[in-house]
């Protein structure tokens, strides 16, 4: 831990120095020495999370599914490229799946990442009756392949698709050996993450739209929030409602390196984001900021699945 916290102040304060010194250059922190630990797959207690937002006449759900899985599960499922260096899976590989049901649209994803360096191996992407997308995360860029339906094929599965495109695109600038995150990690990133007190800082890079960007996210003390949604562990569930002092951690995105514009969408949301967790489970209560067209967004907890199946402290 203290081995941890030295490299965070040291990374703060290059960043500080930088910031003051050259304003327009962005920098990271240097990579970080093999065997830190930038996460604790052990801080996270839940499995499942179940999401809902509306607003005017707009509904919409979604829910995020984590897992662990090893090299050998990923055997058959990993994209052989013979291009650049793959980032490899590790024992414990995390598995986050996230499906998204809104505005007449059905998407499922896959995201595969390091659990302890939150860097990204393979993210896939399905829209059934109009795509099928898989990342393969590499050392200085991501290989694609494409599969999308004829006319007559859209009711077809995926691999009967015959129009099909694959590409190895570079990163516009140089991650110089910092791990390269999908956005919807965060998920898992901020639930695995050291939060140490009010103000204490995590930076990663993150592809989105073919662009890398700087993800900045901070505690930001905490905040009472109302909560209604249910909790299970095996064949056991409850109903938490009430108040909770929810931990408040604010994510921004800035440009990297020679990019201008930052690009960033989480669970459909691109800027002024704030994700509000339960202390002890790290459970994803509330996640709010800014989408387009619909403006300011709450999407809340309806459901979750918690290795406790106990309900957060409720305030009172």
């Amino acid at each position: 831990m203290e081995n941890s916290l030295r490299i965070a102040l040291k990374c703060y304060l290059m960043l500080l120095i930088v910031s003051i010194a050259m304003p327009s250059i962005a920098m990271p922190c240097s990579a970080p020495d093999e065997g830190t630990e930038i996460l604790d797959p052990g801080r996270v207690g839940w499995r499942r999370a179940v999401f809902h937002a509306s607003k005017f006449l707009i509904k919409a759900k979604s829910s995020a599914e984590l897992s662990f899985d090893s090299p050998a599960d990923l055997e058959h499922e990993l994209l052989t490229v013979n291009v650049d260096t793959p980032i490899p899976p590790v024992e414990n590989t995390a598995r986050l799946t996230y499906i998204a049901d809104g505005l007449g649209r059905h998407s499922e994803t896959t995201l595969l990442m390091n659990p302890i360096t939150a860097a990204a191996i393979q993210y896939e992407t399905y829209e059934p009756g109009k795509r099928r997308r898989i990342y393969r995360f590499m050392e200085t860029g991501a290989f694609q392949r494409t599969w999308r339906p004829t006319h007559s094929e859209e009711k077809m599965l995926p691999d009967e698709w015959t129009d099909r495109s694959e590409d190895f695109r570079p990163y516009p600038d140089d991650p110089q050996g910092n791990p390269v995150i999908d956005p919807i990690g965060l998920l898992f990133i901020i639930a695995a993450a050291d939060f140490g007190a009010s103000g204490y800082e995590h930076e990663l890079l993150a592809l989105n739209r073919n662009k890398v960007s700087r993800i900045v996210f901070m505690a930001d003390g905490f905040t009472d929030i109302s909560v209604n949604f249910s909790v299970t562990h095996g064949d056991e569930e409850r109903r938490c409602k009430g108040a909770i002092s929810a931990l408040h951690i604010r994510v921004n995105a800035k440009p990297y390196g020679s990019q201008t514009e930052a690009e960033f969408d989480f669970m459909g949301l691109q800027s002024d984001v704030s994700i509000f967790l339960d202390p002890e489970t790290r459970l994803p209560l509330l996640v709010t900021g800014r989408a387009k067209i619909v403006g300011k967004l709450k999407i809340r907890l309806d459901e979750a699945t918690t290795t406790s199946g106990v309900c957060p402290k409720i305030a009172g």
